[in-house]
């Protein structure tokens, strides 16, 4: 479940969260989310924040630019393509947060703020080449 801080306050009931502080719900609220509705959460902001209920991460990969309309349909098709490589569902959400994230960073510096999130599917793919032929990254030809 891919959720902004605005949507996880309306989900969160008001008790779980300080006063206040309803839209930075903590990691035992998200994860008590994930395990009610026996899925993995994405919280997307700054830091990006993933849960499975069990296991928790936080993903610090990210630009403002992300925050307009279509670059959560990247981020889901990401970790919907992740998914279908076999990845399990926690760690390909936060891959494709990782990955997009790294992205939106390399679409600012290079384009600046005029880039659509189409032009986003080809800077994670960079960011994907890029994270598999660094060294000690994932060795995936061996």
């Amino acid at each position: 479940m891919l959720l902004n801080r605005h949507e996880v306050r309306a989900l969160l009931p008001a008790a779980s969260c300080p006063p206040g502080r309803r839209d930075t719900a903590g990691t035992p609220e998200l994860a008590a989310l994930a395990q009610e509705i026996e899925a993995v959460v994405v919280v997307k902001g700054d830091p990006d924040r993933i849960t499975d209920g069990v296991r928790a991460w936080q993903v610090p990969a990210g630009h403002p630019g992300l925050a307009r309309h279509g670059t959560g349909d990247v981020l889901s098709g990401v970790a919907a393509g992740l998914l279908a490589q076999t990845l399990p569902a926690a760690d390909a959400a936060a891959l494709a947060c990782h990955l997009v994230g790294t992205a939106g960073t390399a679409l600012a510096a290079d384009v600046g703020p005029g880039w659509l999130s189409q032009d986003l599917l080809g800077a994670v793919a960079a960011a994907l080449r890029d994270l598999l032929t660094t060294p000690g990254g994932p060795n995936r030809g061996a």
